[in-house]
C-alpha cells in the first residue's frame, strides 16, 4: 500500500497482509490519526475504513486555530 503524508510529499510504501484499520496502519507508523484527514484512493474516509495492499492513502494533517 502506498501512503502520501502531505506535508512532507513522502511517500511510504506499507506491506500489509489482508485487510486491516486504516486507524492501525496510521498508529503502527506513529501518526495519531485524529489529527488528520485521510483519503483513501481519492475518497475521504474515517479512520475506521479497512484498507489493503493495493490501496493507496493520503494523509493531511488538520489546521485550526484562529
Amino acid at each position: 500500500m502506498r501512503v502520501l503524508r502531505e506535508w512532507d510529499k513522502r511517500q511510504i510504501e506499507v506491506k500489509i497482509k489482508g485487510r486491516r484499520m486504516i486507524r492501525r496502519v496510521l498508529e503502527e507508523m506513529g501518526i495519531n490519526p485524529e489529527e488528520y484527514v485521510i483519503i483513501k484512493n481519492k475518497r475521504i474516509v474515517g479512520e475506521w475504513e479497512e484498507v489493503k495492499d493495493s490501496d493507496e492513502l493520503v494523509i493531511i494533517p488538520v489546521v485550526s486555530g484562529g
